[in-house]
């Protein structure tokens, strides 16, 4: 079996309060702080608090991860991820 470091590509960026990591979507937890781009192509961070694994293999689909944050109260929309296995995404580690 794999370490997870294994699934680290590398640091993006570094600062004194957090690291962003590329890492693969299936190493996304609950609780991770991941950094995605809205529509308008602006950064989002935003902490996952729903991941799925979705595979419609009769519909010749790859498997796919989903992610999403929590909805805040009045929110309309809320930050959804959805990518197949092995996509990088951008991790965000806060240093607390």
């Amino acid at each position: 079996m794999a370490d997870a470091d294994d699934y680290t590509i590398g640091p993006v960026a570094d600062t004194d309060d957090y690291t962003i990591e590329q890492v693969r979507i299936e190493q996304i937890e609950k609780g991770d702080w991941i950094a995605t781009l809205k529509a308008d192509g602006s950064p989002l961070i935003w902490c996952v608090d729903i991941k799925v694994f979705e595979h419609k293999k009769a519909a010749g689909e790859p498997p796919m991860i989903g992610l999403q944050a929590r909805p805040e109260p009045g929110q309309s929309r809320v930050a959804t991820s959805r990518a197949p296995v092995g996509t990088v995404v951008h991790r965000v580690v806060f240093k607390r």
